[in-house]
């Protein structure tokens, strides 16, 4: 399928799951508008689609968030689609008044997301974080150490095929508490891509609390923020997603230090 074939794909599936029963007008009107494209440059070039970067974003909400969007990005000319809940560009205080049902409702969202995204993925749509990573046997960053934070599992996956393909060990961790717990058991690591936006805690609680340990790992948010709607204290830079197995390979070339045998770390 070409880009237009998959665009039509992934937004018929995607409105699928997020309306159970009738699609209101304005996603109906924009499933008609994309099926009546000719070109792939009538996407691009659709007022519809919104744009940031490389970025591509079409609003189609969902029962409960009119927010809620399909994405996609070119990545070496070719697309990889992904779910963009739109809920989470925001940090409140838990006292803040509603924040049980922001949180609810961020919950549902991620649900659906997931749900969208693996129907995408049985489709044969390209999707962030399900893409089948050749495993590239270039040893470069033998004996490395990397501790992920996030909690969506597929980044985890992800982030553990290109890290592995490198020769680095990975250490998962869905949640700020468990990097913590990461580093109490193994001790620092040598590089940290840290999720902005999780449920408990932020990645600027977690890099606060590095800080204030003494704890000096290079640190790289990894994040769907806007790099302007990021606060960059504390790390050496912002790694967006969707991200390329490039990016992540340049992180740990920049961080590689070759250790003898007998300092490396097994992986947690």
């Amino acid at each position: 399928m070409n880009l237009l074939e998959l665009a039509r794909t992934a937004a018929r599936v995607f409105v699928e799951h997020a309306y159970p029963r009738d699609a209101p007008e304005v996603a109906q009107a924009k499933i008609e508008q994309l099926g009546g494209m000719e070109r792939e440059q009538d996407l691009i070039d659709w007022a519809q689609l919104e744009k940031e970067g490389d970025k591509h974003f079409l609003r189609l909400g969902n029962s409960r968030y009119p927010h809620m969007k399909l994405a996609f990005v070119l990545e070496g000319g070719r697309p990889v689609f992904y779910v963009d809940a739109h809920d989470s560009h925001f940090i409140v205080s838990p006292t803040t008044p509603g924040y049980e049902k922001l949180l609810e409702l961020r919950d549902f969202n991620k649900q659906l997301k997931h749900s969208i995204e693996s129907s995408l993925d049985r489709a044969g749509v390209p999707v962030f974080g399900r893409q089948k990573q050749p495993i590239v046997h270039h040893k470069i960053c033998l004996g490395m150490t990397v501790l992920a934070i996030d909690d969506e599992p597929q980044i985890l996956d992800m982030l553990y095929i290109i890290v592995a393909s490198l020769g680095a060990h990975l250490w998962r961790a869905k949640s700020a508490a468990e990097g913590r717990a990461a580093i109490a058991k193994n001790g620092p690591p040598d590089v940290i891509l840290c999720d902005i936006m999780m449920r408990e805690e932020s990645g600027y609680d977690f890099v606060a609390w590095l800080k204030k340990q003494e704890i000096d790992t290079p640190v790289y948010y990894l994040t769907g923020l806007n790099r302007e709607q990021v606060e960059e204290e504390g790390v050496l830079d912002v790694l967006q997603k969707p991200f390329s197995a490039k990016s992540v390979m340049s992180i740990l070339k920049k961080h590689y230090q070759p250790k003898p045998p007998q300092d490396q770390r097994a992986a947690g």
